[in-house]
């Protein structure tokens, strides 16, 4: 009799203990789950350092689950590309502007009939932005420009040569004449 209730009173012992032991379960269970529905709902907020700190917690309550690690990768890569896609705005927004600047200063440098610096300026601009087509347009005409204004100028200077060349030779014709060199002063003028 005695052995047996050493062994009922053991066997008490470890019901009490079994049934101690699943409380514990049960409880770091409920604390588990309760971390995760925290921390799933800022997950789908997009919050993801709460989300984060969340995973993290159930991860330290029960270490052998694999969701919140699952969980704790994924908002890993998406913090990743929501950097990479930060980067990108404020790269975006950089080149906007120094392309705006750009063809800015350009119409103002055209406007004011400075070809070379404005073509010089639209170029860059186009660089920035090859898709655009306003500073494309830009350069062609300021090349039509350039080109018209250089025919002009060719012109003009030959003009002038012929007048001096012409002015010199009757200057001659006419100083021949003077000394009576009609020979010479016909062949001047």
């Amino acid at each position: 009799p005695k052995e047996r209730l050493t062994l009922i009173e053991t066997r008490f012992v470890d019901l009490a203990n079994a049934d101690q032991k699943a409380k514990e379960l049960a409880a770091i269970t409920e604390k588990y789950n309760a971390q995760i529905a925290k921390a799933d709902a800022a997950f789908a907020s997009a919050n993801f350092e709460s989300a984060m700190s969340g995973y993290l917690a159930a991860s330290a309550i029960k270490s052998d689950g694999s969701y919140p690690k699952d969980q704790i990768a994924l908002i890993e890569q998406k913090m990743q590309e929501l950097a990479v896609k930060a980067k990108d705005a404020v790269e975006k927004k950089r080149i906007d502007a120094e392309y705006q600047a750009l063809i800015l200063q350009g119409s103002k440098d055209y406007d004011r009939r400075n070809y070379e610096i404005a073509r010089d300026l639209y170029a860059s601009a186009l660089k920035l932005k090859p898709q655009e087509t306003l500073p494309k347009e830009r350069i062609e005409q300021i090349e039509k420009l350039l080109s018209n204004m250089a025919a002009q100028r060719l012109a003009e200077d030959q003009k002038k040569a012929q007048e001096g060349e012409y002015a010199g030779l009757i200057a001659q014709g006419d100083a021949s004449f003077k000394l009576k060199d009609f020979d010479a002063s016909i062949k001047k003028y």
